[in-house]
Parts: structure tokens; C-alpha cells; sequence
């Protein structure tokens, strides 16, 4: 990965712990009314919150891979066919949870999944100072003196 990549990495994934880590304490607080162990919201949010990070992983290998071909199709092609195989593969792992480990709570692992969202719309809020404007082609292209040709 570039370093640009594992930068925004490394400021979603924040964003996601920081999700996950507030979706844990109302979950902490809320299970017993909810008549949950607290211990399986926990386990649903951490798996949750892993399954975040390997998506989000995924989807910068794919983009690199993609974005290095230099073909539009191949790049259409490829991340459509990730994307499906990401969901399916999600939606595989919480149907064995939902039938086979009644020690995770689906509900927290499907709202800890729902931490890559917020690691995206955080992202730019919580890293606003380093911003996107000291990208030399933004730079470029928001120059209010460079003259159209």
C-alpha cells in the first residue's frame, strides 16, 4: 500500500475504534435492560469491530490493485466482484453466528460492521487539520489563480 493508503487507513480505523469503543459502553450499560449478557454484546461488538477492519483492509488492497492497472473496465470488474464477495462473506459469518454461537450477539456484531461507516463520515472530522488540502492535485485544481487554457 502507498503511504497515502495507510495513512487513511490508520485515520478510519480510528474512527471505527472509536464507534466501536462508544457501541461497547452503551452496550455495557443497556444489555441487562435488554435482557443480554453483557459478555455476549461485547463479543458481538469486538467481532464486529474486527470484521471492520479486515473490510476496510480489503477494500485498500483492492483499490491499490485496481488503481495501478490503468484499466477502467478491469477497475469497474474487480471492485464490484469484491464488494459481493465481502458481503457474502459477512453474511455467512453472522448466519453461523446466529445458528451456532448463541454467545455472540448478532445485533452487536452487525452495529460493530456498521463502524466502517463511521470511520469514513469521521474520518475527515477528526483529522480536519491535516485535511485533504495538502494533496498536490487537490492544491492544483483548488488554485483560484490558475488560468483555464
Amino acid at each position: 500500500m502507498t503511504d497515502r493508503t495507510k495513512q487513511l487507513f490508520l485515520q478510519m480505523s480510528a474512527g471505527i475504534f472509536l464507534w466501536n469503543l462508544l457501541l461497547a459502553a452503551a452496550g455495557f450499560i443497556l444489555a441487562p435492560a435488554l435482557e443480554w449478557t453483557r459478555s455476549s454484546v461485547l463479543l458481538g461488538v469486538l467481532l464486529g469491530a474486527v470484521c471492520a477492519e479486515l473490510m476496510l483492509f480489503h477494500m485498500a488492497v483492492i483499490t491499490e490493485r485496481v488503481l495501478s492497472s490503468g484499466n477502467e473496465a478491469y477497475a469497474n470488474k474487480t471492485t464490484l466482484v469484491h464488494s459481493i464477495l465481502r458481503k457474502l462473506v459477512f453474511f455467512v459469518l453472522l448466519a453461523v453466528i446466529l445458528w451456532k454461537i448463541p454467545q455472540i450477539n448478532a445485533l452487536g456484531v452487525v452495529l460493530g460492521v456498521m463502524g466502517l461507516k463511521a470511520g469514513a463520515y469521521l474520518q475527515p472530522v477528526l483529522f480536519r487539520s491535516r485535511g485533504t488540502a495538502d494533496t498536490p492535485a487537490l492544491q492544483e485544481n483548488n488554485n483560484p489563480e490558475r488560468k483555464e487554457e
